[in-house]
């Protein structure tokens, strides 16, 4: 059976995020609890959705697409049990754990209460009685003010923990408003996260179990921008007007290189062609370019991935070519025109054959007075064919080499009968 080759296209993963919800009052953890298994059936239902799919079309091209999952894992839910009126207390510690297949690895964000309630503490009997969160305090003891309550989270499995604060509010965003618990940047990090409350109570409060509503959400990381270098070689050392080296960071998987045009003065008459990024390893002039060619400013598209990326572009030029210097004189009384151009007095032509050879036209007009025959002359120099020679209107071209001049002579003559 013959072989059929394959092309892949991989199409950039996009957010996927959970959440999780916890610290409840009993009749809002069986809804949280609902929440979590709706949670883990989607994580479940995105996993097979999610499966890679190969398609197949008429030009043979093979196809599919990659959605980065997450899932949260809590040891259990915070509650700060037998809160006593003026005292201050936290919870037990709840470990919050994600996993991810996605290759940037995900964020952890947490957010405290609903669009529709205020962060606060509720008691498991009464629920008139709440704590307002609080701004900043660096540890439980610090809790001074009454009725005041903070979230407290560990990175390094409780060696030391950030300060008590409040939480933003939810906005059913999927935590673009939380706090940042962590970040990762690749699917192999695993950070185990500690968090807690604490709360301290005042005189008026009732003795209880206390808890809260706390919303952790996991958000895949899109692909970052990778650092890149571009180096701009010409392999002769002759060239002007070089780009200096570029780094950067892509954006979408794109670079734009130097719009700078360099000159090359090491051999008369190379003119620069474009970038190469590769080199043939001999030739001191690229004139063709074995891989992919850019011309200055061109926008290069690069595979998606992590690490350093490192781009080396070879000047490439056309090929040798002639340097022309050419005066054209009239001294005749007739109108004459270069390539369309008109002849003013002595005019002077000046630049390079980018073929083997350059073609000059000449074209010679009758005076618009001349009553009789005008006859003209062209003597060029060096001589070439001519010279050229002829009645009324006419034209004559010719290959153009190095420094050449024309003289174009004439004059109307009278026959005999005018005579």
């Amino acid at each position: 059976m013959k072989n059929i080759p394959m092309k892949r296209k991989i199409i950039t993963p996009h957010l996927t995020g959970m959440k999780k919800i916890i610290l409840s009052h009993p009749r809002i953890i069986l809804s949280s609890l609902a929440i979590i298994t709706l949670c883990f059936l989607n994580v479940l239902l995105c996993s097979v959705s999610n499966t890679s799919a190969l398609t197949y079309s008429s030009n043979v091209d093979v196809g599919f697409t990659f959605n980065p999952t997450v899932s949260i894992n809590l040891s259990g839910d915070l509650l700060i049990n037998n809160l006593a009126p003026n005292s201050s207390a936290d919870s037990n510690t709840v470990n919050v754990t994600v996993t991810t297949n996605n290759a940037n690895g995900y964020t952890l964000l947490a957010t405290a209460g609903t669009s529709s309630t205020d962060t606060n503490l509720t008691n498991t009997t009464n629920s008139s009685y709440k704590f307002t969160s609080i701004s900043t305090a660096a540890n439980l003891s610090s809790l001074t003010t009454n009725n005041t309550w903070g979230f407290s989270y560990s990175t390094n499995n409780g060696s030391t923990w950030s300060n008590y604060t409040g939480l933003p509010k939810d906005n059913d965003d999927e935590g673009a408003t939380g706090k940042q618990l962590a970040k990762t940047t690749s699917q192999s990090q695993n950070l185990p996260i500690q968090v807690k409350i604490g709360a301290k109570a005042g005189p008026e409060q009732a003795a209880g179990t206390y808890t809260n509503v706390i919303n952790f959400y996991a958000v895949a990381n899109i692909s970052s921008g990778r650092n890149y270098t571009i180096n701009y070689i010409d392999p002769s050392g002759n060239a002007e007007d070089m780009p200096a080296q570029q780094t950067g960071t892509t954006e979408n998987n794109k670079v734009t290189i130097s719009n700078k045009n360099p000159s090359d003065v090491g051999y008369e008459g190379h003119l620069f062609y474009g970038w190469c990024d590769s080199y043939d390893g001999y030739s001191e002039y690229m004139e063709y370019c074995s891989g992919e060619d850019y011309s200055p400013g061109e926008t290069i598209t690069v595979a998606d991935g992590t690490g350093d990326i490192v781009i080396n572009l070879y000047t490439t030029w056309y090929p040798p070519v002639m340097a022309y210097d050419l005066t054209v004189t009239n001294n005749s009384e007739g109108i004459v025109y270069v390539d369309g151009n008109r002849v003013d007095s002595n005019d002077s032509y000046y630049g390079y054959n980018y073929t083997e050879q350059t073609i000059i036209s000449i074209s010679i007009e009758t005076p618009k007075l001349c009553e009789g025959t005008f006859k003209w002359t062209a003597d060029i120099d060096p001589p070439y064919d001519g010279p050229y020679s002829g009645e009324e209107s006419g034209s004559f071209s010719f290959a153009l080499e190095d420094f050449t001049s024309v003289t174009i002579s004439g004059q109307c003559e009278l026959d005999d009968q005018q005579l």
